[in-house]
């Protein structure tokens, strides 16, 4: 945590007592740091050095990507919709893998597996990112959250998704991917708040493309090689996302017409369904990994 934070924890600053005490030159010198990094419009979550993402605190720091509501929801979604219906048929003596793309602070991959473990389900997480910071705190945040819990194993490769390779074994296949990938299209990057805009990294918030969908379409051509077949995937995407995707994947790989994209999808993913957040956007996709006869 930044020296400044330190010095007002320690100073028992955040106590309900704090009405009723004066503070020290020091504690109002480490507290004017604070404000001046929060009058830049520095997000809050890097000034305290940490947030609460569901039931868990996660440590936090620049650049990586805040902790943010809307995907609380994608982690309750994908747990409440696969994750959960899928405990009484699996098989309490195999691991259920999962998968989280761009891993960030870990918030996603690691409350998965601590509700998992919560509910006596096995769970091995896969965690991935190109920011060696992402992998450094996420790992540090696993670690912390989850202990040395046998049941919840946790492990980050700092890695593209484009370029993650599993073995042939279909042992180490996933049953689950979730991912919160950079979606912004490019023309609305101008247009983020200066708390974001000014500290998180634009790569993991521009989609890219005019659409904002390239990093997403990587992701979903990845998936036949990464899921056992019936896995499902659930992204946070941008709102005019989930009926881009819907009309993508409903492409035939025959149909040599639709020049909307740079690729057809593949055939074995289908589009499950649409999500909106609390604020009425679309914004999670389940998908879905099917065999071909």
């Amino acid at each position: 945590w930044e020296t400044g934070f330190r010095e007002i924890r320690q100073a028992h600053l955040s106590n309900a007592a704090l009405a009723q005490r004066i503070v020290t030159p020091q504690e109002q010198q480490a507290l004017d740091r604070l404000l001046t990094r929060r009058q830049a419009h520095e997000p809050l979550q890097y000034i305290l050095g940490q947030w609460d993402f569901l039931d868990y605190t996660f440590h936090v720091e620049s650049p990586l990507l805040c902790p943010r509501p809307e995907t609380e929801e994608l982690v309750l979604r994908a747990w409440e919709q696969t994750v959960q219906a899928e405990l009484s048929d699996h098989d309490n003596q195999k691991v259920y893998r999962i998968l989280d793309v761009g891993c960030g602070t870990g918030c996603i991959g690691i409350s998965l597996a601590a509700m998992a473990a919560a509910g006596d389900l096995r769970v091995h997480v896969t965690a991935m990112d190109v920011d060696p910071v992402a992998c450094r705190v996420s790992q540090e945040n696993a670690q912390r959250i989850l202990g040395n819990n046998s049941e919840a194993v946790y492990q980050v490769h700092h890695v593209a998704a484009a370029d993650y390779q599993l073995d042939d074994d279909d042992n180490s296949r996933f049953d689950l991917i979730i991912s919160n990938p950079p979606y912004i299209p490019p023309h609305e990057m101008a247009d983020l708040d200066a708390t974001v805009q000014n500290y998180e990294n634009h790569g993991a918030l521009c989609g890219y493309d005019d659409d904002g969908l390239q990093i997403i379409r990587q992701i979903i051509h990845q998936l036949p090689k990464w899921c056992r077949p019936g896995a499902s995937c659930w992204m946070e995407v941008h709102p005019t996302h989930p009926a881009l995707l819907q009309e993508w994947l409903s492409t035939s790989s025959n149909d040599s017409t639709n020049t909307t994209y740079q690729s057809l999808p593949p055939a074995n993913v289908e589009f499950v369904q649409s999500v909106m957040d609390l604020q009425g956007k679309d914004r999670f996709v389940q998908l879905r990994v099917v065999l071909i006869w």
